[in-house]
């Protein structure tokens, strides 16, 4: 096996492996080697550490702490009580004038005009309405549908017309729910 290679060997192919192994190991020397005792202090930049390499704790705490900003100011408060718990069950049978509250919560008042109009104990005109064609009693849905808005009247009241569903308006039964 010497002789192969004593054969082939040349002294430019020995240089060639001479250096290769003092590349390799001159590589393997420093990883084993170079410590934090090593390197001078504030020579080690952020383009000098791999994306990954540092975590939290590696971060003395006291530094951690310095990066955190100064508390914001407190935002604005918002509304106070239960609103999602406004409710109004209705029923309006054909005929003007006959629309009456069934049950609900936070009601003040439930009159006909262009539609009905449920007036509520608080400012509801920051909150989402809900609307459905329901049966008082059973809940069971009725054909068409039921829109709702804020009355011109007020912030406190709401505005909600049944249709059929063709869309002509019509007298029916209804649920509508406030939530802010």
């Amino acid at each position: 096996m010497f002789r192969r290679i004593r054969k082939h060997a040349n002294p430019a192919s020995l240089l060639a492996m001479v250096a290769l192994f003092v590349a390799l190991g001159g590589v393997s020397y420093a990883a084993a080697t170079i410590g934090s005792a090593q390197i001078k202090n504030n020579s080690v930049k952020g383009v000098d550490i791999k994306n990954g390499a540092i975590a939290a704790k590696d971060i003395k705490k006291s530094t951690r702490d310095s990066l955190r900003g100064q508390q914001g100011p407190q935002g604005i408060p918002g509304p106070s009580g239960d609103a999602s718990s406004l409710y109004a069950v209705v029923t309006d049978s054909a005929g003007a004038g006959n629309a009456s509250l069934v049950r609900g919560k936070g009601v003040v008042s439930v009159a006909e005009a262009t539609g009905i109009r449920v007036q509520f104990n608080r400012d509801v005109s920051g909150c989402a309405w809900i609307a459905n064609k329901n049966q008082p009693d059973t809940g069971v849905a009725g054909a068409g549908f039921a829109q709702v808005g804020l009355s011109t009247t007020g912030n406190d009241t709401i505005d909600v017309r049944t249709r059929t569903t063709a869309g002509a308006i019509t007298d029916a039964p209804f649920h509508v729910t406030v939530i802010c």
